[in-house]
């Protein structure tokens, strides 16, 4: 792992990653040297910032994927357990099918699945239209475009293809397979009936691996 990023950056953006780095270390209260917590932060700032339309999310992007990289490096060396059963969804871009199936799951079943979403040519921002669209329904689509790694396919206990996009998966994998359309540059009816056909396979998937979880309605359920 390298601790020297490899896109360039001002000093106020260093100062920005400095205190990133700072966050990680007071989290692990020293179960993870700073060294390698700041070469995990400079890997999440390249990824963040290749992509990123505007600087001044970045910092609060690269904090939450070198949490992620790091709980991932943590699960991967025994130092610690999972809480939940995982869930990774992955689509070509990672900006809408995947978007809204993660947000659908957390808001259906909160603290009861740890969900990542991720795609193999992930964009630089997710769907806004899918994103108003949720929003209108009371779902916030609270995540962020990255790419798919082996790390997230390892860890995850469930796997989901939202669409065509394939990845190598071992045998022991639970791995669903949902022919959903592209989201993106659909007009309100169509993608409203993407977001339902996404909605009917997320609240079959809870169904299946949390029998006995209390699902709320569904959010296009007609409201009074």
């Amino acid at each position: 792992m390298h601790t020297v990023p490899m896109v360039e950056m001002d000093l106020i953006m260093q100062g920005h990653l400095d205190h990133v780095v700072n966050s990680l270390v007071n989290e692990t209260r020293g179960a993870t040297d700073r060294e390698t917590i700041r070469g995990l932060v400079y890997e999440a700032y390249e990824e963040i910032a290749a992509d990123a339309k505007f600087d001044q999310f970045i910092p609060i992007l690269t904090l939450r994927q070198a949490r992620l990289l790091l709980e991932m490096r943590e699960r991967l060396s025994g130092k610690r357990q999972k809480q939940a059963e995982s869930v990774l969804i992955v689509c070509g871009t990672n900006a809408g099918r995947s978007q809204v199936a993660a947000a659908l799951l957390r808001f259906y079943a909160p603290g009861l699945l740890d969900v990542v979403s991720a795609g193999q040519n992930p964009r630089e921002g997710i769907n806004e239209d899918a994103v108003a669209y949720m929003r209108e329904r009371g779902v916030e689509l609270t995540d962020y475009p990255k790419r798919l790694r082996t790390e997230y396919i390892q860890l995850a206990d469930h796997i989901i293809f939202a669409g065509s996009n394939e990845a190598d998966v071992p045998e022991d994998k639970d791995v669903e397979r949902w022919p959903i359309p592209h989201t993106t540059g659909l007009d309100r009816d169509a993608l409203e009936d993407a977001v339902r056909m996404i909605d009917d396979r997320v609240r079959g998937f809870l169904g299946r691996v949390l029998p006995q979880a209390e699902i709320p309605p569904s959010i296009l359920e007609v409201r009074a």
